[in-house]
């Protein structure tokens, strides 16, 4: 169930923050539910293949319940912050230890570190929504995007890339390799930028934000000799790696002041790189679990859709009034999709995540 929730609750999510905001609905709200309401629940339903039914179904009733205190006028800021706190914790805690059984090399471990710094930014996030202290609350929740990106170029980045490798020989041409040593520089370098980012350091800042895209670049590079036999699942994985290392590279460009807000690439990092991946991941392994074709049309829509909403609200900063709801109108059309495909399939007994 996680799958069908996190696409319906990315939809409502931004229908609420961008046409109907009220209470606590702010901009920290926004940026919180997207990390840790929308991206968390994908991470569950793609980890917790291994959980105990029992287990599974108190995550999932934790989850909602932190999603849920925000929604009921005047409950407790600690009542908030405790909710948040054990809904990411408990799915922390679930899928890294149901990752960890099945680790069989070292470094994989990489995955449940990910996951126990994710739960140290919603308890920093947290905390400063509690001292009143906007500039806390900022970095944590920037250095969890960073967090959830690193997922999503270490752990779909192997997957896209073994599976750009069978097809490239199954066709006759060079295997492509893995590359460890690029990974572990990704890896550092995201790390770094989220570094410079809780140190306010612009000149660290640029200098990892642009290693970190030239190194997503040379893997992309990497991958070309699978791209033209690539379904549409691996494209778009390929596409939201490229949105991201545009982003990053956007981003590390504040150093020379210009003319788009800090906030403008970011959202390609965000609409972008972590919405088109998740949608994916949420629709290929669906149909995978299930045994069934993968949704093409599905999927090739939605990144479209996502593509268009990044790009208009990363360019679209000189008119917000038109731009933002365009992007929103795009990002949500996306999501329902990806919601009725879920359901339908789901509906007719054929998959579960």
């Amino acid at each position: 169930m996680f799958f069908p929730l996190a696409a319906a609750q990315g939809a409502i999510g931004i229908g609420l923050w961008s046409f109907f905001p009220f209470g606590e609905t702010g901009a920290a709200w926004h940026a919180h539910e997207i990390v840790f309401g929308y991206a968390m629940a994908v991470v569950a339903g793609f980890l917790l293949t291994r959980a105990n039914p029992q287990a599974v179904a108190w995550c999932l009733a934790v989850w909602l319940t932190a999603r849920l205190v925000w929604m009921v006028p005047d409950t407790p800021d600690l009542v908030r912050a405790a909710s948040g706190i054990a809904s990411t914790g408990t799915i922390a805690f679930l899928a890294g230890r149901s990752f960890l059984r099945g680790v069989k090399r070292t470094q994989n471990v990489v995955f449940p570190a990910l996951l126990a710094a994710l739960v140290l930014c919603e308890v920093t996030a947290q905390v400063g929504t509690l001292q009143s202290a906007p500039a806390t609350v900022r970095s944590a929740l920037l250095f969890a995007v960073l967090l959830i990106v690193l997922l999503i170029v270490v752990m779909g980045g192997r997957i896209a890339g073994a599976a750009l490798s069978g097809l490239a020989q199954r066709a006759g041409r060079d295997r492509i390799p893995p590359q460890p040593v690029l990974e572990r520089l990704l890896v550092a370098a995201t790390i770094s930028v989220g570094v410079a980012v809780s140190t306010s350091t612009p000149a660290l800042l640029a200098a990892t934000t642009w290693v970190a895209a030239a190194g997503i670049v040379v893997r992309l590079v990497g991958w070309r000799a699978g791209f033209g036999l690539a379904d549409p699942a691996l494209r778009s994985m390929a596409v939201s790696h490229g949105l991201i290392a545009l982003g990053l590279a956007g981003i590390g460009a504040g150093l020379f002041r210009p003319p788009w807000p800090e906030h403008a690439p970011l959202h390609l990092v965000t609409i972008g790189g972590i919405g088109i991946a998740t949608v994916t991941m949420m629709l290929k392994t669906q149909a995978q679990r299930a045994r069934l074709p993968l949704p093409a049309a599905t999927i090739t829509t939605a990144v479209v859709l996502l593509a268009l909403a990044s790009i208009v609200r990363a360019l679209g900063f000189g008119w917000p009034d038109v731009s933002y709801r365009i992007a929103a109108i795009a990002w949500i059309a996306a999501m329902a999709l990806c919601l009725v495909t879920l359901l339908r399939r789901r509906a007719s007994g054929c998959g579960r995540p």
